[in-house]
C-alpha cells in the first residue's frame, strides 16, 4: 500500500511540475505574458428596456457594473465578454466602459431591427488596468425608440501580472 501511495504521489508531482513548466513557455506575440488569471460573471434574465440613444447618452445595463481592484505593483489584461438577447425597432448598441471610458473596440452595433423577434448577440472588449480601484460597466442605447433586452451575461477575464501592458 505504501508503494502504491509513493508511486501515485510521484506521478502527481510530475504532472504538477509539467503543468507549471508549461506555463513558462511563450505562446506567441499575440498572447499576454503569463499571469494569474481570474474570472467573474454577471447574468440576468429579466426583460429591460431603454430609450437611451447617441443623442441622450448611453445608460448602464442594470446589474452589469463590476468593481475590480488591482494590487500594488501589478497590471491587468482585461477581456470583457458580453451577450444579450436583443430586440429594437432600430439599431441597438452596447459598450463596455472602464472607469468612464469605452474599452476597445468602443461602441459595438449589436442589433438591427428584423421586423419582430429577439436575437442573441455577442460583443467582446479589452482593456489594460493599472494598480488601484476600477469599475467595469456595460452600457447600451440605440438610434431611437425603445430598446429591449432579456437574457444577458457578462464575463470578465483578468490576467493579473507584473510588468508593462502589451499592445
Amino acid at each position: 500500500m505504501k508503494r502504491v501511495f509513493t508511486v501515485l504521489l510521484g506521478a502527481a508531482s510530475l504532472v504538477t511540475q509539467a503543468h507549471v513548466a508549461s506555463a513558462d513557455v511563450p505562446l506567441g506575440p499575440d498572447f499576454a505574458p503569463k499571469g494569474e488569471v481570474r474570472m467573474a460573471s454577471r447574468t440576468a434574465s429579466d426583460p429591460i428596456t431603454t430609450t437611451a440613444s447617441f443623442n441622450t447618452g448611453f445608460v448602464p445595463i442594470p446589474g452589469f457594473t463590476m468593481p475590480i481592484s488591482i494590487p500594488h505593483g501589478k497590471i491587468a489584461d482585461v477581456k470583457i465578454l458580453f451577450t444579450g438577447e436583443m430586440n429594437s425597432a432600430d439599431a441597438e448598441f452596447v459598450s463596455a466602459v472602464v472607469d468612464g471610458f469605452p474599452a476597445s473596440p468602443g461602441v459595438v452595433q449589436s442589433f438591427w431591427g428584423i421586423g419582430g423577434g429577439a436575437t442573441s448577440q455577442a460583443a467582446n472588449f479589452h482593456s489594460f488596468l493599472g494598480e488601484g480601484d476600477h469599475t467595469i460597466q456595460m452600457q447600451w442605447g440605440g438610434l431611437g425608440g425603445q430598446q429591449f433586452m432579456s437574457l444577458r451575461s457578462m464575463i470578465v477575464l483578468v490576467n493579473l501580472r507584473r510588468g508593462r501592458p502589451v499592445n
